[in-house]
């Protein structure tokens, strides 16, 4: 049996959020737990011009209770009895001026089952699903006038495995985003364009070897009230 695993963290003893029947949900499982270690450092200027900043991390987690689907797209529940991740972020910002900010990231994570088999299958070692290897990406925001902001972004989300029998895996792509934005008392008003390049990829894994597809490019006019 292969299919789609998820996990999800942090469950209380006898407790799952998943199953379609009523025996399945009844079945008492450990509680799922991590721990954390993180180290990092950050150096900037005084005035807030610039900083830099990077962490290192590890998570260690245990009893992780998995949503899983089978050939028949029905939805079943798994146990990982062990999995971690590891990897580091890096930030960089940079002021010119009062009113003009960039800004760069970068994140590199492994994250993996160390003993899981579900279905009889092994997925010791392999890739989460939806956790990207690397991403990296730039922003900038402008606050031309008073109450005005322009902020624009582009990011690349690393590979990911979306079906750890690696049937179907999600390549490598980029997101585009901007937005002009204006505010005044309880009001503001905004144009705003997601993906702008129109990027291809998918946001989900289904059985059979299907995949839910990401919006395509998408603009669009946003108004909201502050009570």
């Amino acid at each position: 049996m292969a299919g789609l695993v998820t996990p999800v963290l942090f469950y209380p003893p006898n407790y799952s959020p998943y199953g379609s029947y009523a025996s399945t949900v009844a079945q008492p499982y450990a509680p799922s737990y991590g721990n954390n270690l993180e180290i990092g450092y950050r150096l900037g200027q005084p005035s807030g011009k610039w900083s830099v900043e990077a962490i290192g991390f590890a998570n260690f987690l245990s009893n992780l209770q998995v949503s899983a689907t089978n050939g028949a797209g029905e939805s079943l529940i798994g146990t990982a009895q062990s999995a971690h991740s590891r990897g580091m972020e890096a930030t960089a910002r940079w002021k010119p001026m009062d009113t003009l900010q960039f800004s760069a990231f970068l994140g590199l994570t492994y994250a993996a089952y160390d003993h899981f088999v579900f279905g009889g299958t092994d997925y010791n070692g392999k890739q989460m699903a939806g956790t990207p290897r690397s991403n990296f990406g730039f922003s900038g925001e402008w606050h031309p006038f008073p109450g005005w902001m322009v902020n624009a972004s582009v990011v690349r989300r690393g590979h990911t495995t979306l079906y750890p029998s690696s049937a179907v895996q999600n390549a490598p792509y980029v997101l585009v985003d901007a937005q002009i934005e204006k505010r005044w008392a309880h009001w503001n008003v905004a144009l705003y364009g997601h993906n702008l390049a129109d990027a291809g990829y998918f946001t989900r894994g289904l059985s059979g070897g299907y995949v839910v597809a990401a919006n395509p490019r998408q603009l669009g006019f946003r108004v909201g009230v502050n009570f």
